[in-house]
C-alpha cells in the first residue's frame, strides 16, 4: 500500500514546480492581454471618434469621446489626442447650435464666429459661417421688433459686408431697406427730422450702390416728405427762414416732382399760404417792408384761381403798414402805402378798404399838430403869400368847421382863437406887408443956419393885411393898419457922426390887428 504513495511524490513536486512558474506567466500574460485590450480599446475608440468626425456626427462623437476622456488620460494615452481635439471642436460647434436652438442669437452668433475662427478648416466651417450670418440676421430682426433700428441696421450692414454668399444675404437685402424706412418713419413721428434725414440719405446711398432703383425712389420720396414735415414744424415755431429751406428741399428731392399727387406738388400748393404766414409774422414784428416781399411772393406762387385772394392779402398788408405809419403821424408815407394797397387789391371790397383807409388817414392828418401837419400849413401859407396861388396838395386844408388862419409877413403872436394849429382849421391865410411911411423930413444945419447938412426923418409904420381863402386863394378881405406917429422934430438936435436920424413910431398894436382878424373868422 505504501509503494504507490511514494511513487506519486516526485510527480506532485513537479506539478507544484510548474505552478510556481505558470502562475506568474499567466499573470504576465493576463497583464499583457489587459494592456493590449486597454490600448486596443482606446485605439478602436479613437478610430470610432475619427470615423464619427469624418461622418460629421458630433452628437455620437461626443458620447464616444467621453469614454476616451474617462478611461484614457492623455499622459498615458497620447494617441487619443486627435480624438480629444475632435471632441473639443464638436463641443464648440454643438454649443453654438444649442444657443441657436435657445434663440440666444447674440451668443450663438459669437459662438459660431469663435468656432470658425478656431477651426477655419473644421468639418462645420461652412455651416458655422452660414449660421453665424443667420444668427446675426435674427438678432437684427429682434432689434427691429424692439424698434432698435440703429442696432438692426448696424447688424444687417455688417452681415452684408462680412457674410457674402451666405443664404442670409438675400433676406438681408430685402430687410435692410425696410428697416431704414421704418426707422425714418419712427423719427418723423417723434419729430426728430434731422435724424430722419440722415436715415433716408443712408438708405438712398445704399440703394444706389446696390442698384436698387425702387428703393432709391422710395427713399427720395420719404426724404421729401420728411423735409415737408420738417418745414411745417419749423413754420409752427415761427422759424420761417429754415422752414423755407426745408420746403425747397422737399421740392428738389421729390423723384416725381411733376406728378399731381407728389410731395413737390403738395409743397408748391402750400407755399403761397406759407409766404402769407411769414408776411403776417413779420408784420407782428414791425418789419413791414420785409413782409411785403413775402406777400408779393405769395401772389407769384398762387394758382390762377387763388391769385385774387393773394392780392387782397397783399393789399391788406399795405394797409397794416399804413396804420403803423399813421400811429407815428407819418401821414405822407401812410398815404403812399394806402395808394399801393389800392393798386394791389383784386376785389371791390379790397379797393373800398383802401378808400376808407385813405379817408381816415386824411381825417387824422387834418387834425394833426405834428411835424408833417405844420409843414403843410407852412407850405400852404407860403404858396399863397409868395406865389399867389393855393397849394396843390392833399385835401385836408380848411376841412373842419372850426375856422382859423395863419399870418405871414409880420412878427405877430396870434391868440388861440385865431391861430390855425391843424391843416383842417386853416380856412384863411393872412399875408401882411410892412410899409414905412415918411411923415416929415426935418432939415438941419450944423451951425444952425446956412447949408443943410443933416436930416431927421419921421417914420410911421403901416401894415397892409390881405386875407385869402386857403383852399381857393381868392382874396376875402384886406385892411391897412397904421402905427403911432413918431415924435416931432426938435429945434436943435445933436447928430453925432450920423447925418440922418430916423424918428420911428410904434408898429400897429397887436390887439388891434388880432381883434380884426378874429372878426373875419365868424
Amino acid at each position: 500500500m505504501s509503494t504507490p504513495i511514494q511513487s506519486n511524490i516526485p510527480a506532485q513536486k513537479r506539478s507544484i514546480h510548474y505552478l510556481v512558474w505558470l502562475i506568474p506567466l499567466l499573470a504576465i500574460g493576463a497583464l499583457i492581454f489587459l494592456i493590449l485590450l486597454y490600448y486596443g480599446g482606446g485605439f478602436l475608440l479613437t478610430r470610432q471618434v475619427s470615423n464619427l468626425y469624418s461622418e460629421r456626427d458630433c452628437a455620437s462623437l461626443i458620447h464616444s469621446a467621453e469614454y476616451v476622456e474617462r478611461f484614457y488620460p492623455s499622459k498615458i494615452a497620447s494617441f487619443t489626442d486627435p480624438a480629444r481635439v475632435q471632441a473639443i471642436e464638436c463641443a464648440a460647434y454643438l454649443k453654438a447650435d444649442s444657443l441657436r436652438e435657445k434663440k440666444d442669437w447674440k451668443a450663438a452668433h459669437e459662438a459660431y464666429l469663435a468656432y470658425q475662427s478656431a477651426y477655419p478648416d473644421g468639418i462645420y466651417a461652412a455651416e458655422a459661417r452660414d449660421f453665424a450670418a443667420d444668427a446675426l440676421f435674427e438678432m437684427a430682426s429682434e432689434q427691429r421688433r424692439r424698434q432698435d433700428f440703429s442696432g438692426a441696421v448696424d447688424n444687417l450692414t455688417a452681415l452684408l459686408d462680412k457674410f457674402g454668399n451666405t443664404p442670409a444675404i438675400s433676406k438681408t437685402k430685402a430687410a435692410l431697406p425696410e428697416v431704414y424706412l421704418e426707422w425714418g418713419l419712427e423719427c418723423r413721428v417723434e419729430e426728430e427730422f434731422a435724424e430722419a434725414e440722415t436715415v433716408y440719405l443712408s438708405l438712398i446711398t445704399w440703394a444706389e450702390q446696390d442698384e436698387e432703383q425702387t428703393y432709391v425712389e422710395r427713399g427720395q420720396t420719404e426724404l421729401a416728405q420728411n423735409y415737408f414735415d420738417w418745414g411745417m414744424d419749423l413754420q409752427s415755431n415761427k422759424d420761417f427762414s429754415q422752414a423755407s429751406s426745408r420746403f425747397d428741399k422737399a421740392i428738389t428731392t421729390d423723384p416725381n416732382p411733376d406728378s399731381t399727387n407728389s410731395i413737390a406738388a403738395k409743397t408748391r400748393a402750400h407755399l403761397p399760404g406759407f409766404q402769407r404766414s411769414w408776411g403776417m409774422y413779420l408784420i407782428s414784428q414791425g418789419k413791414y417792408a420785409e413782409s411785403i416781399a413775402h406777400y408779393e411772393n405769395s401772389v407769384k406762387l398762387s394758382l390762377p384761381q387763388d391769385v385774387g385772394s393773394a392780392k387782397d392779402a397783399l393789399s391788406q398788408a399795405y394797409l397794416n403798414w399804413a396804420e403803423a405809419l399813421r400811429a407815428k403821424e407819418d401821414f405822407q408815407q401812410a398815404l403812399e402805402k394806402i395808394k399801393d394797397a389800392g393798386n394791389s387789391g383784386a376785389t371791390e371790397n379790397s379797393k373800398k378798404n383802401s378808400e376808407d383807409a385813405r379817408a381816415d388817414t386824411l381825417d387824422l392828418f387834418s387834425i394833426s399838430k405834428g411835424t408833417q401837419a405844420q409843414k403843410i400849413i407852412t407850405d400852404a401859407t407860403n404858396s399863397i403869400c409868395k406865389n399867389g396861388k393855393p397849394l396843390e396838395t392833399l385835401p385836408i386844408i380848411g376841412t373842419l368847421d372850426e375856422k382859423r388862419l395863419r399870418l405871414s409877413g409880420v412878427n405877430l403872436t396870434l391868440p388861440g382863437n385865431v391861430l390855425a394849429q391843424t391843416p383842417g382849421n386853416l380856412h384863411f391865410i393872412a399875408c401882411a406887408g410892412e410899409k414905412e411911411v415918411t411923415l416929415q423930413n426935418c432939415p438941419y444945419s450944423r451951425s444952425g443956419y446956412g447949408t443943410i447938412t443933416h436930416w431927421i426923418k419921421r417914420i410911421r409904420y403901416e401894415w397892409q393885411i390881405k386875407i385869402y381863402n386857403s383852399q381857393t386863394g381868392k382874396l376875402v378881405n384886406q385892411k391897412t393898419f397904421q402905427g403911432s406917429a413918431p415924435q416931432y422934430c426938435p429945434a436943435r438936435y445933436s447928430f453925432g457922426l450920423s447925418s440922418t436920424v430916423y424918428f420911428r413910431g410904434d408898429k400897429p398894436t397887436t390887439p388891434t390887428v388880432t381883434d380884426w382878424l378874429a372878426t373875419q373868422l365868424k
